[in-house]
């Protein structure tokens, strides 16, 4: 090498480390200037295009920035960092066929470029390969446990295959590496009220995200905390919290049927509401055989998850017997038509075929309300509440 080559060499390492430099302090408009002096020297070093690529795109030129990438990545196939940008920048444009290839390039080169398998997780979750975007997800995070993007994403793919516990699962890791992570609590808090019935924790969630002084809507923070009460049956606090959304938009729908079905429940004598403030205290929900049979068939099936009882004649008295094996105590059985009617409220005669009884504290909230509601739009004596 003549002197001239290493005085070139010498004004070229220069001159990319004065542009490393100004990259560094975030200059990067001088950063591209610099390494365009390079690039004139020597146009062939893979890095330096990649470099000057990346300070394009953070300028917001993107068509500048996938050109110097894609030269770089001409120069040197192996170039990592300038693959994985370049997926990277596909993701953003809405290529993601493109993405998932280049960053399949990245992986089988180097398998442990986390960021590579986090972004084709993205890229795949776009594509609606929700599984296999769980998948590149899980590897990020078995490359980096606190990489809360990975946690976050992996648990939108998890709510849309219906592993909504998965998803709660991931978000609650979320919170202990980010305590105030908004979106950890607001879709945690949405998962448990509308797929996990998990009322109170649900609840609690949506107050943090307040708490936290949110930029999400309060109108729907405040809406879903009131259905959530009302889903407990504490429709004096769903109100409250109704109310306040009705402050917000008085025109709120949802909000209106809400409060109005809550005061009307609060207006029911008190012996008509369902309470199991007792732990050793069974209630049991008597739904008859006239309503089950005027359920549409779709209807029908949400009974077959309940305890099934058979009514029958024996002697021309009427008798009930559980069905899973287990026996009645003495008492329970009916020696005459009077006792079966204290104990239903009903007379004999009106039963016949099947009788379904369900242990309350067994029924989910939800189910509760819906079946009672349901007994409710036909005859009075269709309900009826044994407390033991």
């Amino acid at each position: 090498m003549d002197n001239l080559e290493l005085k070139i060499e010498k004004v070229i390492n220069s001159l990319w480390e004065l542009a490393d430099d100004e990259f560094a302090l975030k200059e990067y408009q001088r950063s591209i200037n610099l390494y365009t002096q390079v690039i004139e020297l020597t146009p062939k070093l893979s890095q330096v295009f990649c470099k000057r690529g990346i300070a394009h795109y953070l300028l917001g030129n993107d068509p500048n920035a996938i050109d110097d990438l894609s030269k770089a990545i001409n120069l040197d196939p192996s170039n990592l960092d300038a693959i994985n940008f370049m997926g990277y920048l596909k993701v953003l444009s809405n290529d993601f066929n493109g993405a998932i290839e280049d960053l399949t390039n990245v992986i089988e080169i180097n398998a442990n470029f986390e960021r590579a398998f986090y972004w084709r997780g993205v890229a795949k979750a776009k594509i609606k390969d929700n599984q296999g975007a769980i998948n590149d997800f899980t590897e990020a995070i078995k490359s980096n446990p606190e990489d809360q993007d990975a946690y976050f994403s992996r648990s939108m793919s998890f709510g849309i295959l219906n592993l909504h516990a998965n998803a709660c699962d991931d978000l609650s890791k979320l919170i202990e590496l980010n305590p105030s992570n908004e979106d950890a609590f607001y879709w945690r808090g949405k998962f448990r009220l509308f797929f996990l019935d998990d009322y109170k924790n649900a609840i609690d969630d949506f107050l943090i995200l307040i708490k936290l002084n949110t930029t999400k809507s309060k109108e729907e923070l405040f809406l879903n905390i009131g259905t959530a009460k009302s889903l407990l049956f504490d429709y004096k606090s769903a109100n409250y919290y109704l109310s306040k959304v009705l402050e917000i938009n008085p025109n709120n729908k949802n909000a209106l049927e809400q409060k109005v079905y809550n005061e009307s429940k609060l207006t029911e004598k008190k012996h008509n509401y369902l309470e199991d403030d007792n732990e050793n205290k069974e209630t049991l929900l008597f739904i008859g055989w006239e309503v089950y049979m005027e359920l549409p068939l779709k209807e029908q099936d949400n009974f077959e998850n309940y305890d099934t009882y058979q009514s029958y004649i024996d002697g021309g008295l009427p008798n009930i017997r559980k069905l899973s094996g287990q026996s009645w105590e003495k008492d329970e059985c009916f020696e005459n038509p009077s006792d079966f009617e204290d104990f239903w409220g009903v007379s004999y005669e009106k039963k016949c075929g099947g009788v379904y009884l369900r242990k309350y504290k067994n029924w989910s909230f939800k189910d509760e309300r819906y079946f009672r509601d349901l007994a409710n739009q036909f005859d009075g004596d269709q309900i009826r509440i044994k407390e033991q």
